[in-house]
């Protein structure tokens, strides 16, 4: 008689806990993806987009090809296997908003970041060091434009001539 009330019980626990995992498996497939996301009207906010224009004609002009919204980790690989995931997590989730490449090999030469005001708050400050050390350190020019009404096309080409002149 003992075996058979033990042996139920196992059923209906095993039961129960079948109908949790089929429970939790079938709320996966309960979320609207066509609801829950929407576009964009582009990948530039308005003062990175008044930018892109003067330097994308400025990067025909050095014939270099520009790249815009990089991830850090898309230009930066981590060294050290010991501490891979450390160090990447510091960059994963970090983006540079405008990258420089040469045309035949894509290989970074250039990182620009647009400065508007929230560079000068004390966190985006932190971020900016940060981001200028790891750049710098593994060789890539690193180029701050205060953002601006407007873009004289010449000085931002002076500019960038000179980040490039520093390129290793």
């Amino acid at each position: 008689m003992e075996t058979i009330i033990i042996t139920l019980i196992a059923i209906i626990f095993i039961g129960i806990l079948f109908k949790i995992v089929e429970s939790k498996l079938s709320n996966k497939n309960k979320y609207n993806y066509a609801t829950a996301y929407k576009d964009v009207d582009s990948i530039l906010t308005k003062a990175e987009l008044k930018f892109y224009d003067t330097l994308y004609d400025v990067c025909n002009d050095l014939d270099v090809t520009l790249f815009t919204k990089v991830r850090v980790a898309d230009i930066v690989k981590v060294k050290n296997k010991d501490d891979y995931f450390t160090y990447f997590n510091k960059i994963s989730s970090k983006h540079i908003d405008f990258v420089l490449c040469d045309n035949a090999t894509l290989k970074p030469l250039v990182c620009l970041e647009l400065d508007d005001r929230s560079h000068y708050r004390k966190d985006r400050m932190e971020r900016d060091k940060f981001i200028n050390e790891v750049l710098s350190s593994i060789g890539y020019e690193v180029v701050h434009i205060p953002c601006k009404y407007k873009y004289d096309k010449e000085d931002v080409k002076l500019e960038l001539q000179n980040a490039l002149k520093n390129v290793s």
